[in-house]
């Protein structure tokens, strides 16, 4: 049955693709008949025919590649060459396309163009008036950092603005927004600009930044290729997908949920409801569910998160570690890195993300929250509360899980029960060599041995932490950086915590043993080459640890007693996740809906045209990347499957829609094969009175297939990494 939906998804995806190309031609077809112009034929897709039929005169075809289409018409292929005989030397049919008048002419170019604009239009009108599907303008989450155009981070205009999960945007600089398309094409053509947004909080309009405060740029987004403000839209309400334990009549995908524990959640967005149901993670809750235009049902689950494995670490049972703490937190002077986190009010704790579970209802209730600490060998109770920082209610602690190095203390599992590393064998002041998340559980080695703490600086441990893991040492078995991978034969013996420092290095070369005694030399960087002299041979090293004071390398030595084994983790529950998802937009009155038609038409040819130049400036003045932003016919056709698969037939004609607009904009660019070409020499041959010469219109027509071909190889290639994750 799911092969046959997605066959049907592509099938309407193809034919909506279809639809507006034969729109398109359809356009020029008409006029054609309608000046008595003989047209051989209509065709959809270009290449081998696959279909044909003949009705009167004209053959209609659908061919092999559904990339464009033609109307081959009577005097497209006889016309006069300009350059070796006058026109009026060569008999001209009446029927001809050459036979009639440059206004005909015109208007048989111009109509591919104008059926799209008409019935681009017509479409959104109607769904104007049934209920334009749009995301609406509210934020899911803020990102704090964004990455700049050299690679460093970079604050978010949201973040400085103080934007909040739930806000509503009204207008940005003065521009009405009605979803989270006209914020991203807003950011796109205000890059580096001074932002200035209306927004709505609690029924309460603002805006920011405030009078009198300073101005707030938009920045550029190497990720994303242009302008941003840092917000990502809210999900929606309906389930999304649904893993770990299935039990009988529990949420399915499509249903909405209207109460978690009794309490109405109606209104909310996905990331608010998933906060109201973090504080049950490995417990028990009752939903109140409905699908559209269906009576609510109750059904009581387990929860698992977000995902199914999000438990998992607090199963196993690792131990949860302050890495840093944010400077705009309440925390700070209070909390420091390196401590460890054992309870969250009077609970114990294993696993960051059953740990943010236990904080979410304290936080959102702005509550005390008691935390029970390990400094070094101190036990501690402290009283905290959250803060706004990032738009959302948080501690405002950077936390990680002691899944390498020393283990100090072994917490109980998820709900009270032993954890996994207990269960398997581990006990408290042993030594994690090594992890490896696998399915069913995770793989751990682990042993016995004196710690050690190595002080490093900043600048060393920054350098470390920059890699792909902060250790020395990667689980494949090369230096951090793998500026010389290890033979082949030598990765089955390496692993993170099991090899061990022979004698200093020389000349940039690392000598080690493995277990066995084999010697194995690995190749080191600057950054790693300067921590060896601060290591005895025979250490391991086995993590980069916060300290109040900085960071420590974290060594064991006189390991014994080494094992590997699986400590396996059983599913936690059920875990809910949700997504963007499109409303029907209100209209405030039947004007509205041609606005919005005009506005759509404004946005996908007038500021489409707008963005080329954009191409080709740098980040810092205004530019756009180019290969985040461009799409071609297979990025289309995919987005045209999922709008159908997963958004609804409204978003997907919508889609269409915005299609044929945007080939309006492209047929009439001024190349030569495009319509926009065509009427560029039929303006030139009115001008002068005679025709462009053949071999100049050759050579252009030659130009314009290649930079056609070079574009959609292009895009093409673009679609084709992004499908395939490679881009």
């Amino acid at each position: 049955m799911e092969i046959l939906l997605v066959i049907l998804y592509a099938v309407g995806a193809l034919v909506g693709f279809g639809a507006v190309i034969a729109i398109h031609e359809f356009g020029h077809f008409i006029i054609a008949k309608w000046a008595d112009v003989k047209v051989f034929r209509f065709a959809i897709g270009f290449g081998p025919v696959l279909l044909r039929q003949r009705w009167g005169e004209t053959e209609y075809a659908l061919c092999a590649l559904p990339f464009g289409g033609y109307v081959w018409m009577l005097g497209q292929e006889d016309g006069p060459e300009g350059d070796t005989k006058p026109a009026t030397d060569v008999p001209i049919d009446p029927r001809s396309f050459l036979a009639k008048s440059g206004w005909w002419r015109m208007w048989i170019m111009l109509g591919g163009v104008l059926a799209n604009l008409i019935s681009s239009a017509l479409l959104l009108l109607a769904l104007a008036f049934w209920g334009m599907p749009l995301v609406p303008p509210v934020i899911g989450d803020v990102v704090p950092k964004v990455v700049g155009a050299d690679g460093a981070a970079v604050t978010s205009p949201a973040a400085i603005l103080g934007l909040r999960q739930g806000d509503r945007i009204l207008a940005m600089n003065g521009e009405r927004v009605r979803s989270f398309d006209d914020l991203h094409i807003g950011t796109l053509f205000h890059s580096g600009d001074p932002v200035q947004l209306e927004i709505e909080r609690s029924g309460q309009r603002l805006v920011l930044p405030a009078a009198g405060s300073a101005t707030v740029p938009l920045v550029y987004d190497r990720q994303k290729g242009g302008g941003t403000l840092g917000i990502v839209p809210a999900d929606g309400s309906r389930v999304f997908t649904v893993d770990g334990e299935l039990p009988a009549g529990g949420p399915s995908y499509g249903e909405r949920i209207l109460a978690v524990a009794g309490q109405p959640v109606v209104g909310l967005t996905g990331q608010q409801i998933t906060a109201r149901l973090m504080p049950f993670l490995g417990r028990d809750v009752t939903l109140t569910v409905a699908r559209d235009g269906s009576p609510p049902r109750e059904t009581t689950i387990r929860y698992a998160g977000a995902d199914s494995r999000d438990g998992d670490s607090a199963v196993a049972g690792f131990p949860v570690r302050v890495r840093q703490v944010l400077p705009d937190s309440r925390c700070a002077g209070i909390l420091f890195p390196g401590d460890l986190i054992t309870a969250v009010d009077g609970s114990p704790v294993a696993g960051s993300y059953a740990l943010t579970c236990r904080l979410r209802a304290s936080l959102d209730a702005e509550r005390d929250i008691v935390l029970k600490l390990r400094r070094g060998d101190e036990e501690r109770t402290e009283t905290v509360r959250g803060s706004w920082i990032s738009g959302a209610r948080i501690l405002g602690l950077v936390l990680e899980e002691i899944t390498t190095g020393h283990i100090p203390f072994l917490p109980e599992g998820l709900g009270g029960r032993p954890s996994g590393l207990t269960g398997t064998g581990v006990k408290s002041g042993d030594v994690l060599l090594a992890m490896e998340p696998q399915t069913g559980g995770f793989a751990i080695t682990w042993g016995q041995g004196s710690i050690h703490r190595v002080p490093i600086d900043q600048a060393l441990a920054t350098a470390l932490a920059a890699r792909e893991r902060p250790h020395l040492l990667s689980r494949i078995g090369r230096a951090v950086t793998g500026q010389v991978p290890l033979p082949p034969a030598a990765l089955d013996r390496i692993r993170l915590g099991t090899v061990r420092v022979v004698t200093a290095p020389a000349a940039g070369v690392l000598p080690l043993t493995d277990d066995a005694g084999s010697p194995v030399d690995v190749s080191l960087d600057p950054a790693v080459a300067k921590v060896i002299p601060l290591l005895n041979p025979g250490d391991r090293v086995v993590a980069l640890v916060p300290t109040a004071d900085g960071f420590a390398l974290e060594v064991v030595r006189d390991l014994t007693g080494i094992q590997r084994r699986l400590v396996p983790v059983a599913p936690v529950g059920t875990s809910i996740s949700f997504r963007t998802e499109t409303v029907p937009y209100q209209l405030s009155g039947p004007g509205e809906a041609f606005v919005m038609v005009g506005d759509a038409a404004q946005v996908m040819i007038v500021k489409t045209l707008l963005m080329i130049p954009r191409f080709f400036r740098p980040a810092d003045q205004g530019g756009v990347d180019a290969t985040k932003t461009l799409s071609g016919p297979v990025g289309i056709f995919r987005s045209l499957w999922i709008q159908l698969q997963f958004l609804g037939v409204e978003s997907y004609l919508r889609l269409l829609a915005f299609i044929g607009l945007n080939l309006v904009l492209v047929n009439l660019l001024p190349i030569p094969i495009t319509d926009g070409g065509q009427l560029m020499f039929l303006a030139v041959e009115q001008a002068t009175g005679r025709p462009v010469v053949g071999w100049l219109r050759n050579l252009a027509m030659i130009a314009g297939l290649v930079l056609v071909i070079g574009l959609m190889a292009f895009t093409v290639g673009l679609d084709i990494l992004r499908w395939t994750g490679l881009l």
